[in-house]
């Protein structure tokens, strides 16, 4: 890749975005250069080092967003967003199902042969600990949105990290599994329809949400990648009501 990124000279820009792995940070290094916003969806948490170094060596330069979290950070913030209605959370669990037959492009496949040969390791909080596991500590049951439920493995990725830190729960995985996940055909129209939460009864019974993303002929709008996620999130929580043991999902 040019240094320039090969953008015309005369030619003005709001801000820079990494959609592929740039292994030169030449995008990172143009956004410095001329002040702009730099956001990175596809470093992997095993290769953020240089963007994180590149950027604290010049802080003031531009403002860098590492956001190669899944699905570009969606997940995230719909976690955080169901977490604000809580005073604690203890536990949270996310489940995502990769479609075995839309697995992406050339660049997306690239990236997942880049990151399983860098580390099969998958990185989790345990008890407040961040901890590395691997086989069998790794492998791991992900549910599917009709309750079918397929072979996974705890993944590393920046969801885990993100979220720990930015609810203080002790205990967070971020699940990963190759398949059929369950929805429409794939010819059918991009929706999205959650599972109406049930109101907290007397004792501390359970409380559940379910918003799998369901786009449209494999498409993922999310990341621009080809691929049809299915995320499942579960906490453990304490409502600020004092009830414990709910669970969010």
């Amino acid at each position: 890749m040019r240094q320039d990124i090969g953008l015309p000279a005369d030619h003005g820009h709001s801000a820079v975005i990494a959609a592929l792995w740039d292994d030169h940070l030449h995008g990172l290094h143009y956004a410095q250069r001329h002040g702009l916003p730099y956001l990175s969806i596809s470093s992997g948490l095993v290769e953020i080092a240089p963007e994180v170094v590149a950027g604290a060596q010049q802080a003031s330069a531009a403002p860098i967003l590492v956001a190669s979290h899944w699905c570009a950070g969606v997940v995230v913030l719909a976690t955080l967003d169901a977490a604000r209605e809580f005073e604690r959370i203890d536990t949270i669990r996310i489940g995502t199902i990769l479609d075995e037959t839309d697995t992406g492009g050339p660049a997306g496949i690239a990236d997942l042969e880049r990151w399983s040969a860098v580390t099969s390791a998958g990185l989790v909080r345990r008890d407040g600990v961040f901890t590395w596991v691997d086989d069998p500590d790794a492998q791991a049951d992900v549910p599917s949105a009709d309750g079918t439920v397929l072979p996974g493995r705890s993944i590393a990725i920046l969801d885990v990290p993100s979220l720990a830190l930015a609810t203080g729960a002790p205990n967070v995985t971020f699940d990963f599994a190759v398949g059929e996940p369950a929805g429409p055909p794939r010819r059918a129209r991009f929706h999205r329809s959650p599972d109406r939460p049930r109101r907290n009864r007397p004792g501390g019974c359970a409380t559940q949400r379910a918003s799998p993303p369901r786009p449209p002929g494999g498409a993922a709008p999310f990341d621009g990648t080809r691929h049809r996620p299915r995320c499942r999130t579960t906490a453990r929580h304490t409502r600020r009501s004092g009830l414990a043991g709910h669970s969010y999902a």
